[in-house]
């Protein structure tokens, strides 16, 4: 099992990601005090999601996120449902 994957983001994108997130089913946690920085932690069945606002994010060119949800036809719906 996947625990965590880390995802640099833009300050002004970290709201439009957790929307995304939401809509696929996680839900935020709270963030351990040590932490450090305002990161934006989701799980979903002991898997996270640990937004970290960047001012200039790195996004590896291939590597990419792969989440696979219960209904996909809903969770379509909620995507498209919150403009994403």
């Amino acid at each position: 099992m996947l625990r965590h994957v880390a995802l640099e983001v833009r300050p002004e994108k970290v709201q439009p990601e957790t929307a995304f997130w939401s809509a696929i089913g996680f839900e935020e946690v709270e963030v351990p005090a040590d932490a450090g920085g305002d990161p934006v932690w989701l799980e979903r069945e002991g898997t996270q999601v640990h937004l970290l606002p960047t001012a200039e994010p790195v996004v590896p060119s291939l590597g990419h996120p792969a989440v696979e949800v219960p209904d996909l036809e809903a969770a379509i719906s909620r995507l498209e449902a919150g403009g994403l």
